[in-house]
């Protein structure tokens, strides 16, 4: 028996208003939190047409064969290595938004089944926002190994290094180690300072230096209670995005909850990507209608992951315990 034009006109509704909330709400997500907004910024958002992993190119070594000469010197033309890949999966994140055909009869004219499905586009983009927020700062191996790569797998706390990241063993290559110091037993308001200068130092290489701090509520309001009221200069750009942020040197520090306790992590964008499929960045499929089920179902859809290039220039300070 051929669909109603009733059935034809709220699929045809829910398709338009779908195609037209899509890029709100990906904005939404990306807005929602610190860390995402700011590599999705500007060219650190990178787009990639599918592939099995995302290949990074990294460099570890300089090439030996650079020298003087003179005349008819032999030039040195040795085959130079010291460069590698770094191997990032996609990674995988879903979240559904489903209309029962009892909720389309209770909600029948186009406003309010424009107003119920606004509702549960609010709550998708809620929810998925704050998953997504959640994976940034863990490890990669949360829901058996599935989680998007992390902070603390990508800017590791320095008692121990892993053995892959990204498919490159820091135990041995210490070059792709991040900075990493210790501020256990210390009080920040006498050495805080002192060691964020150090890991600042540490993190840059001539002109280019960490642009993010990200630390928790707790060691953010550390840090503002050792500044002077004229030294709280904040980020405009980050500040009309709404979060709260200061300034150490160039770099903006913000504050997220689901940031490791007692952390700063020091952050070089120019190293740091957000990767995503061309053909599912945040993509929402067509309502279908499940076999034993009497609703609809559309799927929203992303794949992606937070990639670094250089490991050395990313810096973290732990065991901040005491004010």
């Amino acid at each position: 028996m051929a669909a109603t034009s009733r059935t034809l006109s709220i699929d045809a509704l829910l398709a338009t208003t779908m195609d037209y909330y899509r890029p709100t709400m990906e904005d939404v997500i990306h807005q929602a939190n610190p860390f995402m907004y700011w590599i999705t910024q500007g060219d650190k958002k990178k787009k990639q047409d599918g592939g099995a992993n995302i290949l990074i190119p990294v460099m570890y070594a300089k090439n030996s064969t650079i020298r003087s000469y003179s005349g008819y010197d032999v030039i040195d033309v040795t085959p130079q290595d010291g460069m590698t890949v770094a191997i990032y999966p996609w990674r995988q994140v879903a979240g559904s938004i489903s209309i029962s055909r009892i909720e389309e009869r209770k909600n029948s004219g186009k406003s309010q089944v424009i107003s119920l499905l606004k509702s549960k586009i609010q709550q998708a983009e809620n929810s998925m926002k704050e998953d997504i927020n959640r994976q940034l700062f863990l490890d990669g191996t949360g829901n058996g190994g599935l989680d998007i790569f992390g902070l603390n797998l990508l800017v590791e706390d320095g008692a121990s290094w892993l053995s892959n990241v990204a498919g490159i063993d820091r135990t041995v290559e210490t070059w792709w180690r991040n900075n990493w110091l210790s501020m256990t037993g210390l009080s920040f308001a006498t050495n805080g300072l002192n060691y964020m200068r150090t890991m600042y130092n540490n993190v840059s290489k001539g002109n280019v230096h960490p642009d993010l701090i990200i630390t928790g509520q707790t060691v953010f309001e550390y840090y503002e209670k050792v500044l002077a009221a004229n030294e709280r200069f904040i980020d405009t750009r980050t500040g009309d995005a709404g979060f709260q942020n200061l300034l150490f040197k160039a770099s903006v520090i913000m504050y997220d909850s689901y940031c490791p306790t007692q952390t700063m992590f020091f952050l070089t964008s120019d190293f740091i990507d957000w990767y995503v499929d061309t053909e599912t960045d945040f993509i929402t499929t067509p309502f279908v209608r499940p076999a034993n089920q009497d609703a609809k179902v559309a799927q929203i859809l992303v794949y992606g992951n937070v990639c670094f290039s250089n490991c050395a220039r990313q810096g973290r300070i732990g065991l901040i315990d005491t004010a």
